[in-house]
Protein backbone atom coordinates (compact mmCIF):
# COMPACT_ATOMS: atom_id res chain seq x y z
CA UNK A 1 0.00 0.00 0.00
CA UNK A 2 1.37 3.38 -0.95
CA UNK A 3 2.20 5.98 1.69
CA UNK A 4 -0.57 8.30 0.51
CA UNK A 5 -3.08 5.44 0.82
CA UNK A 6 -1.94 4.68 4.38
CA UNK A 7 -2.23 8.34 5.26
CA UNK A 8 -5.73 8.48 3.82
CA UNK A 9 -6.82 5.46 5.88
CA UNK A 10 -5.54 6.97 9.13
CA UNK A 11 -7.15 10.31 8.38
CA UNK A 12 -10.45 8.55 7.68
CA UNK A 13 -10.31 6.52 10.90
CA UNK A 14 -9.35 9.51 13.04
CA UNK A 15 -12.06 11.61 11.41
CA UNK A 16 -14.73 9.02 12.26
CA UNK A 17 -13.52 8.94 15.87
CA UNK A 18 -13.39 12.72 16.28
CA UNK A 19 -16.76 13.36 14.63
CA UNK A 20 -18.55 10.96 17.01
CA UNK A 21 -19.81 13.33 19.69
CA UNK A 22 -18.97 12.58 23.33
CA UNK A 23 -18.86 14.53 26.58
CA UNK A 24 -15.69 14.40 28.65
CA UNK A 25 -15.48 15.69 32.20
CA UNK A 26 -12.62 15.90 34.66
CA UNK A 27 -11.24 17.72 37.65
CA UNK A 28 -8.23 19.99 37.53
CA UNK A 29 -5.30 19.33 39.89
CA UNK A 30 -5.80 20.86 43.33
CA UNK A 31 -2.13 20.82 44.40
CA UNK A 32 -1.12 23.91 42.38
CA UNK A 33 0.86 26.37 44.49
CA UNK A 34 2.89 29.54 43.93
CA UNK A 35 6.67 29.49 44.15
CA UNK A 36 6.80 33.01 45.62
CA UNK A 37 8.35 33.09 49.08
CA UNK A 38 8.97 35.66 51.77
CA UNK A 39 11.55 35.64 54.56
CA UNK A 40 9.01 36.35 57.28
CA UNK A 41 5.26 36.10 56.81
CA UNK A 42 2.94 38.76 58.15
CA UNK A 43 1.49 37.96 61.58
CA UNK A 44 -1.82 39.64 60.74
CA UNK A 45 -4.78 37.25 60.89
CA UNK A 46 -6.62 36.85 57.58
CA UNK A 47 -10.06 35.49 56.77
CA UNK A 48 -10.48 34.30 53.19
CA UNK A 49 -13.88 34.02 51.51
CA UNK A 50 -14.66 32.58 48.07
CA UNK A 51 -17.83 33.46 46.24
CA UNK A 52 -19.67 30.35 44.97
CA UNK A 53 -19.25 31.49 41.37
CA UNK A 54 -15.50 30.86 41.76
CA UNK A 55 -15.47 27.97 44.22
CA UNK A 56 -17.97 25.91 42.21
CA UNK A 57 -17.02 26.97 38.71
CA UNK A 58 -17.11 24.46 35.86
CA UNK A 59 -15.98 25.44 32.36
CA UNK A 60 -17.88 23.86 29.46
CA UNK A 61 -16.45 24.24 25.97
CA UNK A 62 -16.26 22.70 22.51
CA UNK A 63 -13.37 22.70 20.02
CA UNK A 64 -13.14 25.95 18.10
CA UNK A 65 -12.62 24.10 14.80
CA UNK A 66 -14.91 21.72 12.91
CA UNK A 67 -12.52 18.84 13.53
CA UNK A 68 -13.69 17.32 16.80
CA UNK A 69 -16.44 19.92 17.27
CA UNK A 70 -18.96 17.21 18.18
CA UNK A 71 -17.16 16.70 21.51
CA UNK A 72 -17.97 18.64 24.67
CA UNK A 73 -15.35 19.15 27.37
CA UNK A 74 -16.08 20.02 30.99
CA UNK A 75 -13.43 21.18 33.45
CA UNK A 76 -14.03 21.38 37.21
CA UNK A 77 -11.93 24.48 37.80
CA UNK A 78 -13.47 25.90 40.98
CA UNK A 79 -11.84 23.63 43.59
CA UNK A 80 -8.43 24.00 41.90
CA UNK A 81 -8.64 27.81 41.80
CA UNK A 82 -9.77 27.93 45.43
CA UNK A 83 -6.94 25.74 46.72
CA UNK A 84 -4.32 27.60 44.67
CA UNK A 85 -5.50 30.99 45.95
CA UNK A 86 -5.51 29.74 49.54
CA UNK A 87 -1.86 28.83 49.08
CA UNK A 88 -1.26 32.31 47.64
CA UNK A 89 -2.57 33.94 50.82
CA UNK A 90 -0.62 31.48 52.98
CA UNK A 91 2.56 32.48 51.14
CA UNK A 92 2.24 35.97 52.66
CA UNK A 93 0.36 35.41 55.95
CA UNK A 94 0.92 32.93 58.78
CA UNK A 95 -2.61 33.04 60.22
CA UNK A 96 -5.14 32.17 57.50
CA UNK A 97 -8.71 30.98 58.04
CA UNK A 98 -11.16 29.92 55.31
CA UNK A 99 -14.63 31.41 55.73
CA UNK A 100 -17.93 29.80 54.76
CA UNK A 101 -19.76 33.12 54.77
CA UNK A 102 -18.90 36.77 54.40
CA UNK A 103 -16.85 38.06 57.37
CA UNK A 104 -18.11 39.88 60.45
CA UNK A 105 -16.43 42.94 61.99
CA UNK A 106 -13.52 42.21 64.27
CA UNK A 107 -12.98 38.52 63.44
CA UNK A 108 -9.68 39.09 61.62
CA UNK A 109 -7.16 41.82 60.92
CA UNK A 110 -7.78 41.46 57.17
CA UNK A 111 -10.55 39.92 55.12
CA UNK A 112 -9.81 38.88 51.55
CA UNK A 113 -12.53 37.74 49.17
CA UNK A 114 -12.12 36.22 45.72
CA UNK A 115 -14.65 36.14 42.91
CA UNK A 116 -14.46 34.93 39.32
CA UNK A 117 -14.77 37.71 36.77
CA UNK A 118 -14.38 35.60 33.63
CA UNK A 119 -12.87 32.41 32.27
CA UNK A 120 -12.20 31.61 28.64
CA UNK A 121 -10.87 28.18 27.66
CA UNK A 122 -10.45 27.61 23.92
CA UNK A 123 -9.69 24.09 22.74
CA UNK A 124 -9.11 22.59 19.33
CA UNK A 125 -7.79 19.53 17.54
CA UNK A 126 -5.06 20.07 14.96
CA UNK A 127 -5.00 17.16 12.44
CA UNK A 128 -1.67 15.35 12.04
CA UNK A 129 -0.27 12.39 10.09
CA UNK A 130 -0.64 9.73 12.81
CA UNK A 131 -2.39 11.62 15.63
CA UNK A 132 -4.16 14.89 16.07
CA UNK A 133 -2.75 17.48 18.48
CA UNK A 134 -4.79 18.78 21.40
CA UNK A 135 -4.30 22.54 21.63
CA UNK A 136 -5.70 24.81 24.32
CA UNK A 137 -5.55 28.40 25.53
CA UNK A 138 -6.89 29.40 28.94
CA UNK A 139 -7.41 32.88 30.38
CA UNK A 140 -8.76 33.44 33.90
CA UNK A 141 -9.69 36.77 35.47
CA UNK A 142 -10.37 36.94 39.21
CA UNK A 143 -11.23 39.86 41.48
CA UNK A 144 -9.61 40.20 44.90
CA UNK A 145 -11.20 42.51 47.46
CA UNK A 146 -9.15 43.35 50.54
CA UNK A 147 -11.07 44.59 53.57
CA UNK A 148 -10.03 45.95 56.94
CA UNK A 149 -11.17 43.34 59.44
CA UNK A 150 -12.33 45.75 62.12
CA UNK A 151 -14.28 48.29 60.11
CA UNK A 152 -15.04 46.12 57.05
CA UNK A 153 -13.99 49.08 54.90
CA UNK A 154 -12.46 48.18 51.57
CA UNK A 155 -8.70 48.71 51.35
CA UNK A 156 -8.32 47.69 47.71
CA UNK A 157 -10.08 45.92 44.86
CA UNK A 158 -7.78 44.30 42.33
CA UNK A 159 -8.18 42.32 39.13
CA UNK A 160 -5.75 39.41 38.77
CA UNK A 161 -5.32 37.16 35.76
CA UNK A 162 -3.59 33.99 34.68
CA UNK A 163 -2.86 32.65 31.20
CA UNK A 164 -2.01 29.12 30.09
CA UNK A 165 -1.27 27.32 26.84
CA UNK A 166 -0.68 23.70 25.85
CA UNK A 167 -0.34 21.64 22.69
CA UNK A 168 0.48 17.94 22.46
CA UNK A 169 -0.35 14.90 20.35
CA UNK A 170 -3.44 13.08 21.55
CA UNK A 171 -4.98 9.67 20.95
CA UNK A 172 -8.57 10.81 21.42
CA UNK A 173 -11.18 12.59 23.51
CA UNK A 174 -10.30 11.23 26.96
CA UNK A 175 -6.61 11.84 26.45
CA UNK A 176 -7.35 15.26 24.94
CA UNK A 177 -9.23 16.19 28.13
CA UNK A 178 -6.00 15.67 30.07
CA UNK A 179 -3.94 17.64 27.54
CA UNK A 180 -6.40 20.54 27.52
CA UNK A 181 -6.33 20.56 31.33
CA UNK A 182 -2.64 21.44 31.27
CA UNK A 183 -3.41 24.88 29.84
CA UNK A 184 -5.94 25.49 32.62
CA UNK A 185 -3.46 24.32 35.26
CA UNK A 186 -0.83 26.69 33.87
CA UNK A 187 -3.34 29.56 33.98
CA UNK A 188 -4.23 28.76 37.60
CA UNK A 189 -0.55 28.51 38.48
CA UNK A 190 0.11 31.96 37.03
CA UNK A 191 -2.98 33.34 38.76
CA UNK A 192 -1.74 31.94 42.06
CA UNK A 193 1.77 33.29 41.50
CA UNK A 194 0.51 36.79 40.65
CA UNK A 195 -1.75 36.82 43.70
CA UNK A 196 1.03 35.70 46.05
CA UNK A 197 3.43 38.32 44.71
CA UNK A 198 0.87 41.08 45.25
CA UNK A 199 0.16 40.00 48.83
CA UNK A 200 3.84 39.58 49.65
CA UNK A 201 4.44 43.11 48.37
CA UNK A 202 2.04 44.41 51.04
CA UNK A 203 -0.93 45.23 48.85
CA UNK A 204 -3.31 44.09 51.60
CA UNK A 205 -1.86 46.46 54.18
CA UNK A 206 -3.71 49.79 54.53
CA UNK A 207 -1.95 52.96 53.46
CA UNK A 208 -2.89 55.54 56.11
CA UNK A 209 -6.26 55.77 57.81
CA UNK A 210 -9.25 53.89 56.41
CA UNK A 211 -12.25 56.16 56.08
Amino acid sequence: MKLNSIKAVFILISSVIFFMGCTYSGAIRTDIAPTAMVGMKSLSSVGVYFYPRLAEYEEVTKPATYYGSAHTFKFEMGPAMKEALIKSVEAAYSKVSILRETPKPGEFDRDISFDLQSSNVQVEFVPGFWNASAKANAIIHVSMEIIDGKSLKTIQRLAISGNGFSTKDTSGGGDAQKQFSRAIEDAIRQLSENTANLLISGVAEPKGDIK
